[in-house]
């Protein structure tokens, strides 16, 4: 069905304009794989108070030699914990003898994908061929995706960057990829060597786009809604819009995309146009912050209960203020004034002067 509907997209649909109409109609809108952030709880809180996110791609699943999960994944996969919410399981492996039993399991949770990280950045997985470490050595991915696409109980789907340490090693990887019929490759343009620095090398994520066989999801770093409408319409056929750290430090932002998404559409077919005028610094702020504190509220809520004591919630509390600090009315006095409590109960005493 999507192979049709990409067929039936590309013929009738001819203008960029048009294009970004029936991209509307079929665009999702995920939630991008945050390690130590985008877990269940984050999830399900998320969902009571904000709308726009279509799916929440795990943070990585670790593996050990038998396929086994750590506890604190499987309690984040469990289907009880994500009732009603779409959810893609990500596993961080090297070896086939890993992978296979996990997607076993992942399967009798009810899960129909696994998704493979490919794009970790961090030495302590790197160092052992695994995340971004993968990219390194052609003749091992490809290995991997031989074994892995014949043994695999489950359709199997790649988050990679485009390469270790040079943007010329990504014609070589989508030719790998290309090989195999990913459910989707969904691509971060950065180097292993940037981790999350610097700018996005779009010209890059252009090429792979184009040059992919498989659905592409796109994983730019917006912060901003104004800023899909370059995406939007330059990239008509990738079947979603990865976001992540944009949705943490504003909530609003996932729903903002699409009301803007909407409003293009709504232009274009009035007036032939597809842009709309935005104060793109109004647009990174959260604006309801009544209702962003209701959610901050509820999340620290959900936390005290997993969490014992003060310590471990207000390190997750601080860990999301880094996000936080640049769409809330805070100065650099009350941010030191957060990070310098100990409490929550100082915490909050803190937070009154913006609520």
């Amino acid at each position: 069905m999507l192979l049709l509907a990409v067929i039936l997209r590309v013929w009738y649909f001819k203008t960029v304009t048009e294009r970004i109409f029936f991209w509307d109609f079929l665009m999702e809108i995920c939630f991008a794989p945050l390690e130590g952030i985008g877990n269940y709880i984050f999830r399900n809180t998320f969902l009571r108070h904000y709308q726009g996110v279509d799916a929440f791609y795990t943070p990585f699943i670790e593996l050990n030699s038998k396929g086994d999960m750590k506890k604190r994944n499987i309690k984040d996969i469990l289907p009880e914990n994500n009732v009603g919410i779409r959810v893609i399981p990500q596993v961080i492996t090297r070896r086939v003898d890993e992978l296979v039993p996990a997607a076993l399991k992942l399967r009798d949770y009810g899960y129909d994908e696994v998704n493979i990280n490919m794009g970790c950045p961090v030495a302590t997985e790197t160092s052992k061929g695994k995340g971004s470490g993968m990219l390194k050595d052609k003749d091992s991915l490809k290995s991997f995706l031989d074994e892995a696409f014949s043994r695999s109980p489950l359709p199997l789907s790649v988050k990679c960057r485009i390469g270790w340490e040079s943007t010329e090693e990504a014609s070589g990887l989508i030719e790998i990829f290309n090989d195999y019929p990913l459910k989707s490759l969904i691509i971060h343009p950065r180097l292993r060597a940037e981790f999350y620095n610097g700018s996005i090398h779009e010209d890059i994520l252009h090429m792979m786009y184009t040059k992919s066989r498989n659905p592409v999801i796109i994983n730019p770093s917006i912060k901003s809604e104004c800023e899909t409408d370059f995406y939007f319409s330059k990239y008509p056929d990738a079947v979603s819009l990865m976001i992540g750290r944009g949705i943490v430090a504003n909530p609003e932002l996932a729903l903002r995309v699409r009301s803007r998404i909407d409003a293009l559409s709504r232009a274009a077919e009035a007036t032939g146009q597809n842009s709309k005028e935005t104060d793109e610094a109004e647009t990174l702020k959260i604006s309801d912050i009544k209702r962003f504190f209701e959610f901050h509220d509820d999340l620290l809520s959900e936390y005290r209960v997993v969490m014992s004591g003060d310590v471990p919630v207000m390190h997750k509390l601080k860990e999301l203020w880094f996000y936080w600090k640049d769409t809330l009315p805070v100065d650099e006095r009350l941010l030191k004034r957060i990070k310098k409590s100990d409490s929550i109960d100082e915490y909050l005493s803190v937070l009154s002067v913006i609520r």
